[in-house]
């Protein structure tokens, strides 16, 4: 049980280490794009 959960943290690092800065920097904008649009949408929804 230990050596699979082991194996497992191993897979998970690997995985984290897999995905680049710079991949993640245009997730996080991309995400912070979609949220202030879904905002104003819903401030714009409110308003009217």
């Amino acid at each position: 049980m230990v050596g699979s959960k082991h194996l497992r943290c191993i897979d998970c690092e690997s995985k984290f280490v897999s995905i680049r800065p710079v991949k993640m920097l245009i997730f996080v904008i991309g995400l912070t794009f979609f949220i202030m649009l879904a905002a104003r949408i819903y401030k714009g929804s409110i308003a009217g």
